[in-house]
């Protein structure tokens, strides 16, 4: 099996302010592992199942929907 026969060309993107939330749902939705955070036409990080699962983690009850895509939020 080669890289390119599990690859996606069309790459599913966010932006910095999509909540946790949010982007949990645009993984389950596009049956994806990571998404990529793009500000002003521009790549700035990634963020992954396991980044949800942490923040998830860390989180109290009720803060997951102000918890934003770079975890500055």
């Amino acid at each position: 099996m080669l890289v390119k026969d599990v690859m996606k060309r069309s790459v599913i993107t966010t932006d910095p302010e999509t909540n946790i939330k949010e982007a949990a749902k645009m993984l389950a939705d596009n049956h994806i592992g990571s998404l990529v955070v793009v500000k002003n036409n521009k790549v700035i990080g990634i963020i992954t199942e396991k980044d949800i699962l942490y923040c998830l983690a860390e989180s109290g009850e009720g803060e997951i929907d102000s918890k934003k895509a770079t975890f500055g939020g």
